[in-house]
């Protein structure tokens, strides 16, 4: 699955609005990989790691 910058425009326009929000396994999985690359280089960064 790829996530296009409409998804998580949608995504957050649908966090911001609603009281509860949920998501499937299968949208989120493929994404949890990007994220813990993004928090590792996020952390160097900030921490000159």
């Amino acid at each position: 699955m790829t996530v296009t910058k409409d998804d998580l425009f949608d995504w957050r326009q649908e966090s911001d609005y609603a009281d509860f929000v949920e998501f499937d396994r299968e949208e989120i999985e493929p994404l949890i990989p990007k994220v813990k690359k993004l928090n590792k280089r996020l952390e160097e960064l900030i921490y000159g790691i």
